[in-house]
């Protein structure tokens, strides 16, 4: 019996995977691509490699083609946001200028942390592909960090010898452009791909579509 019970749900399991790639009329009707009507997607938009954490939502019109698309990506962790990050031991204005003006610490490594935001109009070419053309603005921060390699704790800067100062002390705002496509990969998942101008890296998707 425990044999039979096990055969049985296989098949149903088989059944249920295979049942969406059915082509009978009645499977067709049902399909929902980028044309058969309004569509809105939500989901993950990141840039790789640079920021990585982000969102994006997106309105197709349907057999009308067009769309719109709006999305947000930040770089984390923030350096900014470090417990290390322009300790009160210094005795200089926090930035690389000041730092490098008074002290001969290690230069350990440069991050830089983008917050970027676009949006942008789009065009259903097909049932299973639309194009993302938009532009928006880039703000650009460069954080220096540094090994303090003094022995004595007392005049270490910090406990754990590293500490992150600004290598500009002001945010740096740039404009860019974003061109992406976006791809159907079922009547409820899109994906898509492109590239950011001032992040300067390539965009990746993916989203839940809701009629």
């Amino acid at each position: 019996m425990l044999r039979i019970a096990v055969r049985s749900a296989m098949a149903a399991l088989v059944l249920a995977i295979l049942a969406p790639w059915g082509s009978s009329p009645v499977a067709a009707q049902m399909e929902q691509t980028f044309l058969s009507g309004p569509r809105f997607g939500v989901g993950y938009h990141g840039v790789i490699p640079d920021a990585l954490a982000g969102a994006g939502v997106w309105y197709l019109s349907g057999p009308r083609r067009f769309g719109v698309f709006v999305d947000g990506k930040v770089t984390l962790p923030n350096p900014a946001d470090h417990r290390n990050y322009c300790p009160a031991t210094l005795d200089v204005e926090c930035n690389v200028t000041s730092v490098e003006a008074r002290y001969n610490h290690w230069h350990l490594k440069d991050d830089t942390h983008w917050l970027a935001v676009n949006a942008g109009g789009m065009y259903a070419f097909s049932r299973e592909f639309a194009l993302m053309l938009g532009g928006g603005m880039a703000r650009r921060n460069v954080y220096r960090e540094y090994i303090d390699d003094e022995d004595d704790d007392d005049l270490r800067l910090t406990w754990e010898g590293n500490y992150i100062v600004p290598v500009e002390p002001r945010d740096e705002w740039v404009a860019q452009l974003s061109i992406g496509g976006l791809i159907r990969a079922g009547n409820r998942v899109a994906f898509s791909v492109g590239y950011e101008t001032a992040v300067a890296g390539m965009t990746i998707g993916l989203f839940v579509v809701l009629p």
